[in-house]
């Protein structure tokens, strides 16, 4: 009783001094039209179960939310070659056909731009947790994205959005670097 009355202060003291919830639920109705076949693990009523089970147990409501973006093509080729990028864009079947990569893979007419909002999301996820506007990010994603590998498609997966996330990171932290960097050489400048 008593840790359910903390976190009910701790709660409503964040939300009076206007702090974000802890974790950010990052998704985009794109997901929901990557189609790879009636008997293909990879569901699109597994982003709305997921959301069912966190309304049913009362966490959606602590939730931020946010819609994931499409990924920059800058951010796109810190991960994939632009060859691999034009085949999957070959590859794309006409609307309500699919395409067999490999025996997992399959790719639909809007499989690829759910792929890139996929990867936007968890670019996302990294810009909010970094710049301290959520605590922790759950990407409700489709396809997956942390089996592709810089050219190719396996396991579900299309473009790798864990990688992209891990790069974007790398970069946002080395541009912070750079910045501080010049701006001490320029302190230091100006001191002598």
């Amino acid at each position: 009783m008593l840790k359910k009355i903390i976190w009910r202060v701790r709660t409503l003291l964040r939300r009076l001094l206007g702090k974000n919830a802890r974790t950010v639920w990052i998704s985009h109705p794109i997901f929901l039209q990557h189609q790879p076949g009636t008997n293909h693990p990879d569901k699109p009523e597994r982003i709305s179960a997921i959301q069912a089970a966190l309304k049913t147990e009362g966490i959606w409501r602590h939730l931020q939310t946010a819609e994931a973006p499409e990924i920059k093509d800058a951010q796109l080729a810190l991960v994939h070659s632009r060859n691999y990028l034009h085949e999957l864009e070959a590859a794309q079947p006409l609307p309500g056909k699919i395409h067999r990569i490999d025996d997992d893979t399959v790719i639909c007419h809007d499989s690829l731009q759910a792929a890139r909002f996929a990867a936007g999301a968890v670019v996302k996820a990294v810009d909010m947790v970094m710049n301290k506007k959520a605590w922790h990010a759950f990407c409700a994603i489709r396809p997956p994205g942390h089996h592709a590998h810089s050219n190719s498609a396996g396991g579900f997966c299309l473009i790798n959005n864990t990688a992209t996330g891990v790069m974007h990171a790398i970069a946002q932290t080395m541009k912070i670097r750079v910045i501080f960097t010049v701006a001490m050489k320029m302190a230091i400048v100006y001191n002598y």
